[in-house]
């Protein structure tokens, strides 16, 4: 669904076809809750769904400032206005052109952590904090802020079927405002967020959630 679709189907839902008491901008406000709420399930199930990189390198010290902008990847702060980040899911080493697929660091809780686990990270306030000095060039997955614009996007992203969902989150916003819960919306809201879990964890089927069988395993049964 495109985001004009979205904010028709939400007009449908609220009764109020028109901007007399539910104007433009109370709509994309309502709208781009809904779609964050939307994309949170999301996350909950496939947290690189929405994952964007960026590359980054260490000066020979132990922390990278993601809200300096003097540095390439400002991911924190006010400096990151286009790519802010909501979720760092991964730094793993690399080469300058990211092709390289080295190690991925360990996430650490915390200073004390750091000092336990080698090459592990701990993102600290808004610096990436590492074990040790380092000069190497990492790739940093990220779920960042959402960027649909709901006055001019004409995508949202490939999970089009469920998109009714984030007209049906937004209600729950406009719900506040109207003091009123719609029972026909409740029955809809779970049946469609139980079709969204069962689709979100059936594509999923290499996360880490899941155990997965391989030849070498019969090894220690023969």
């Amino acid at each position: 669904m495109t985001p004009a679709e979205v904010k028709s189907l939400f007009r449908a839902y609220i009764d109020e076809p028109d901007a007399t008491f539910v104007t433009d901008a109370d709509l994309n406000t309502y709208l781009a809750a809904g779609y964050n709420e939307f994309r949170l399930r999301v996350n909950e199930y496939d947290p690189d769904f929405y994952a964007a990189q960026v590359i980054i390198t260490p000066n020979n010290a132990n922390f990278y400032d993601l809200a300096d902008a003097a540095n390439p990847g400002v991911l924190l702060g006010p400096a990151a206005i286009a790519a802010a980040m909501i979720r760092l899911n991964s730094v793993r080493r690399t080469d300058a052109a990211g092709t390289e697929r080295g190690f991925i660091l360990t996430a650490v809780n915390g200073l004390r952590a750091l000092d336990a686990n080698y090459q592990s990270w701990a993102l600290i306030g808004t610096r990436l904090t590492f074990s040790e000095r380092t000069s190497d060039t990492y790739q940093l997955s990220y779920v960042p802020i959402s960027t649909v614009n709901w006055t001019t996007s004409t995508f949202i992203d490939s999970l089009s079927p469920f998109h009714d969902l984030i007209a049906l989150y937004a209600y729950k916003q406009y719900a506040i405002r109207d003091n009123a819960i719609n029972q026909a919306w409740q029955y809809q809201l779970s049946v469609r967020e139980k079709d969204f879990r069962d689709y979100l964890s059936g594509f999923n089927y290499e996360s880490n959630q899941y155990v997965s069988q391989d030849w070498y395993s019969f090894d220690n049964i023969y």
